[in-house]
């Protein structure tokens, strides 16, 4: 079972760790992509970093790169691995469904299915998920909570906006102040005082 970790300073490296690790899964060489499968998910299985802290689009884009290359030489515990990655990422990840579809995923998975000499329940699971997950959804799950978000950050900038016009006004009225107490203090006969030479 793949879980969710609290974001801490060790969560950081770790997951600073796993991102220079994602690439790998794309390796040609068979062994280095299977030893960084095994390091991405024993570390979401123990916990030490989560689902959602991971860049999904990296993740599902190099996975799915490890299932095809993987079908030239399929081993069935490392794909259903691979599958599973994916599926968690779909399922969990908000952004997990529309980075399958932006790295066109859905075909190339389908098409890994079609030709496997394995079969991999696994992999037509991910595309299940994948095509259970309407377009729109985006990464909040559904319109409703995309709207939400949005009204939320407009609240943030109209504020933003406000403080920073107000900081402004108040800038220019101390200037004013400042010319106008200089000026009056001239007319009214002050002079200031002559440096001494």
């Amino acid at each position: 079972m793949l879980v969710d970790a609290a974001t801490s300073p060790e969560t950081e490296r770790v997951l600073s760790r796993l991102k220079t690790v994602l690439p790998c899964l794309s390796h040609e060489l068979r062994d280095v992509r299977r030893r960084a499968l095994q390091n991405i998910t024993s570390k979401l299985e123990m916990g030490l970093v989560g689902v959602l802290d991971l860049p999904a689009h990296d993740v599902v884009a190099h996975a799915v790169r490890f299932v095809e290359l993987e079908a030239e030489e399929p081993d069935g515990s490392f794909l259903a691995r691979a599958a599973r990655l994916l599926l968690v990422v779909v399922e969990r990840h908000g952004a997990g469904a529309a980075a399958a579809r932006d790295c066109d995923g859905v075909a190339r998975l389908g098409a890994f299915a079609a030709g496997a000499a394995l079969p991999c329940p696994g992999v037509d699971a991910v595309l299940r998920a994948v095509l259970a997950t309407p377009p729109e959804a985006g990464y909040y799950g559904d319109a409703a909570a995309a709207d939400a978000a949005v009204d939320v950050v407009a609240a943030v900038v109209d504020d933003v906006v406000e403080d920073v016009v107000e900081d402004e006004r108040d800038h220019q009225e101390q200037q004013q102040e400042i010319v106008v107490t200089a000026a009056s203090q001239l007319e009214h006969g002050w002079r200031p005082v002559a440096s001494v030479l």
